[in-house]
């Protein structure tokens, strides 16, 4: 039969959450989640433990492992090394386990390590198990549902985002932020910081090295005299180039735009 591991009684904490030793920056952030959910839903969080102190939390208490460290290796999680990006959430006994990639090296030079996959390993049990839905960056786009009690069922979850390569866009760039005029700083960090917190929660991200660029880019200076109809009719009052040459904007409508491209395909 299916067990359960009671995280919050009542309105009251029944569990405490000890963050591993490997890397506890990375697990103390995702122990912060997970409470910062909690406490939307019940009103409550959990208390936060090092590793040194979990021999010290009561028998009858759930104890919920966030990052990995000595108990989670001692409770066999995981149980192979793991792939970049990956995570597992799994329950033994009173146990509840959260342990992500990252731990693998938050200091490696090379960014594909640097997924925050715990962090994704505990919203894996927000969205699947606590109905949690991130639908906005910021507090307004959060919506958690009101809980008396949580509870984790019997879990054994390891996976990773099937997907390579994870980008949205973030257009907060400083000469983004200049054109636009926008003169108050501080909110332009603070929706910076709330959309990279909402990336991360959707598993945005990488763990290959794909670059793309524009295209295109000699193609005004190369044809504009011969084939003027390939570029696009813009608005009254503005003419081509626009913006700038390499960047200028093209009559995909226009066959021979996809006729030059692969002609040139054909040459490279």
């Amino acid at each position: 039969a299916e067990a359960s591991r009671v995280l919050i009684r009542d309105g009251r904490p029944a569990a405490t959450i000890v963050v591993g030793s490997t890397h506890p920056e990375r697990a103390r952030a995702a122990a912060e989640e997970l409470n910062q959910h909690l406490r939307r839903a019940a009103g409550v969080g959990l208390p936060v433990v090092e590793e040194t102190e979990a021999g010290e939390i009561p028998d009858g208490q759930t104890v919920v492992v966030v990052g990995g460290g000595a108990l989670a290796t001692a409770l066999g999680v995981p149980q192979q090394p793991l792939e970049i990006e990956e995570f597992v959430v799994r329950t033994q006994g009173r146990h509840v386990v959260f342990v992500g990639s990252d731990t693998a090296g938050v200091e490696d030079p090379d960014e594909r390590r640097q997924s925050p996959a715990t962090l994704w390993a505990v919203d894996y049990f927000l969205d699947r198990h606590m109905g949690v839905r991130w639908l906005w960056p910021g507090a307004v786009g959060m919506f958690v549902p009101k809980a008396d009690a949580v509870t984790v069922p019997d879990l054994d979850v390891r996976q990773r985002p099937a997907m390579v390569v994870r980008d949205l866009r973030r257009i907060l760039w400083s000469s983004h932020v200049s054109r636009a005029r926008i003169s108050n700083l501080d909110v332009v960090e603070r929706v910076a910081g709330e959309a990279d917190q909402w990336y991360a929660r959707h598993q945005m991200g990488r763990r290959e090295k794909l670059a793309a660029g524009h295209s295109f880019r000699h193609w005004w200076e190369k044809y504009h005299e011969q084939h003027p109809d390939i570029f696009a009719t813009l608005p009254e009052g503005m003419t081509q180039p626009n913006p700038v040459p390499d960047r200028v904007k093209l009559c995909v409508s226009n066959p021979l735009v996809a006729e030059l491209a692969l002609k040139e395909w054909r040459e490279a």
